[in-house]
């Protein structure tokens, strides 16, 4: 099985990827990270990366393993309005829907949105949006 932190670093490097999205962070790349990332230096907006489930699936004969994993994007904003938020969650979903990728630990089939959620405040300052995938997951061989 490949483990959570191969998936989750595969997914994140696929994202630092996407120019049009880190060119509008204010730390570029470095503004990509896992949800729970903890540390004490970082600006907005920033992308945050929440792996939700990995899990074996199997065919319909039971001779191809695969794994299934679906994961959130969450894109954070501290502007007085959700349009800094909104739309590079948009810019996003427009890449990465149906996107099939191969990452450096494992390939990924078409990326499927599963869910899409308009901006909302996180807090009195920050704004919060979020988009969901469902994947197949095979190992390389």
């Amino acid at each position: 099985m490949i483990s959570d932190e191969l998936l989750q670093a595969d997914i994140i490097a696929k994202l630092k990827t996407i120019t049009v999205v880190t060119n509008l962070l204010l730390d570029g790349t470095s503004g990509i990270k896992e949800l729970q990332w903890q540390g004490d230096s970082f600006q907005y907006p920033c992308v945050r990366l929440d792996l939700e489930d990995n899990r074996y699936e199997f065919d319909e004969q039971e001779r191809c393993q695969l794994q299934y994993a679906e994961f959130s994007i969450y894109v954070f904003s501290q502007e007085r309005s959700s349009k800094q938020s909104s739309q590079i969650k948009g810019l996003l979903a427009t890449y990465l829907t149906g996107l099939g990728f191969t990452g450096t630990y494992a390939k990924y089939t078409r990326l499927i949105l599963l869910d899409s959620v308009p901006a909302v405040r996180e807090d009195e300052r920050t704004w919060r949006t979020q988009i969901k995938y469902g994947t197949r997951v095979q190992t390389l061989p």
